[in-house]
């Protein structure tokens, strides 16, 4: 896999860094395979989570729709693609993709969380509450989950249910940073 770097001098220019440092302002790209080189079942999983790892969100979406192309019902590879969605902050189109996967694995934790998540970038917080209450009843001892029930709920001003999600956190993961400041 060759890296290389793509020049973003817009991002530069809004940081205040100036036009001779705009030529510097780069953002990770990574080169896709050219060939089909998804050999096994799990080798396009490993690059996409290598290519968000590597900031590279734009390549790991190419990768979860290639694979898509090959075999369309994969729910894996649609849960792959919306969490590159995220990433891309294209929160809508990452939503409709958990939606998806959701009508089939009504009970994945995983999908549940990142359809709350999605649903709160997009600032649809009464929305993203359903599946987070979902997430944290099939699952209570994730502090994700919590944290990020706390987020959506102080986000909608219940300042009380926040702040015990956020306690919850902290009792779940002690080092949890994001539920130490939301008891801050």
């Amino acid at each position: 896999m060759v890296i290389s770097r793509k020049t973003i001098p817009i991002l530069a220019i809004l940081a205040g860094l100036g036009a001779a440092s705009a030529s510097r302002a780069q953002e990770p790209v990574v080169a896709a395979p050219q060939s089909a080189a998804i050999r096994s079942t799990n080798d396009w999983q490993e690059e996409i989570r290598a290519l968000l790892a590597a900031g590279a969100a734009t390549n790991a979406l190419e990768v979860a729709d290639r694979r898509l192309a090959q075999e369309p019902g994969d729910l894996e590879a649609r849960g792959w693609r919306a969490r590159a969605l995220v990433r891309l902050n294209r929160p809508a189109e990452a939503a409709e993709e958990y939606q998806t996967v959701l009508a089939s694995a009504p009970d994945d934790t995983d999908m549940l969380y990142g359809l709350g998540d999605a649903l709160a970038r997009d600032q649809r917080f009464e929305e993203a509450l359903t599946p987070l209450d979902r997430a944290h009843r099939l699952d209570p001892h994730r502090a994700d989950v919590a944290s990020l029930r706390g987020r959506v709920l102080r986000a909608l001003g219940r300042r009380v249910e926040s702040r015990q999600a956020f306690q919850e956190a902290a009792r779940l993961e002690p080092g949890n940073a994001e539920a130490r400041a939301g008891l801050a």
